[in-house]
């Protein structure tokens, strides 16, 4: 029987003679497999656009409730952590829909529609993230703000006692800079399932709950242990 171990100092490739089959097979698996993703792509395609009545039905329920996108943004265990300028809060309480235009190849847009309101002149923002290359590589365009005077809250904070001085980047300064840590949150999470947001449903913070419950109880049995 042949020996087609590579030993050491050997730095030839190991070749059998059924590596000439072996690799036909591969390549064949491979393009099955690329086949498969395509089918996948278009098969969500599919799926997305017969959502979007249902999303658009969902939007105007959600207009009927006060400080839906708010709440459900304040229950997200991520999105919550932008919430630290001082008028993020008082800003999304004017927003009244939230939507997200998906295209499974060339990328995505968030926008946030707000009502009449005392920082900005807009009525929507928009975000948006294209797919690049082989990789998928995200490139980002930022929206533009029409700020009213004073009431820019992407810039740096002007007192010491700002909740934003220890802050890696507000809500509306993470939006509007390149990347997209929030639109990729909105877009994978939020999105699809607001509704468990809102109602404080979402897994995260149910297991942070109760990882928090079992270190008291632990707590408590240690120190009644040692009194």
């Amino acid at each position: 029987m042949a020996d087609t171990k590579k030993h050491k100092g050997d730095e030839s490739t190991p070749s059998t003679p059924f590596m000439d089959e072996l690799q036909g097979i591969q390549q064949e698996i491979e393009g099955l497999t690329n086949e498969s993703l395509q089918e996948l792509v278009e098969v969500e395609k599919k799926y997305t656009l017969l959502k979007r009545p249902k999303y658009d039905l969902r939007s105007k329920v959600i207009q009927k409730i006060p400080n839906f996108w708010l709440i459900a943004l304040e229950n997200h265990g991520q999105l919550s952590t932008y919430l630290t300028a001082d008028g993020d809060r008082d800003a999304l309480t004017y927003l009244t829909d939230l939507n997200v235009e998906d295209d499974v190849k060339s990328g995505y847009k968030v926008t946030l529609t707000f009502k009449t309101n005392p920082y900005f002149t807009d009525t929507t923002i928009t975000k948006e993230v294209k797919f690049e290359g082989e990789g998928d590589e995200e490139v980002t365009i930022p929206p533009t703000i029409h700020w009213k005077p004073g009431k820019d809250l992407t810039a740096p904070p002007a007192t010491k006692g700002s909740k934003r001085e220890a802050s890696d980047g507000s809500f509306f300064q993470v939006f509007c800079a390149e990347g997209a840590a929030i639109a990729d949150s909105i877009r994978e999470e939020l999105w699809p399932n607001p509704v468990k947001y809102f109602l404080g449903e979402n897994s995260d913070a149910e297991e942070g709950f109760e990882y928090g419950e079992e270190d008291d109880e632990e707590e408590e049995a240690e120190e009644a242990e040692e009194n």
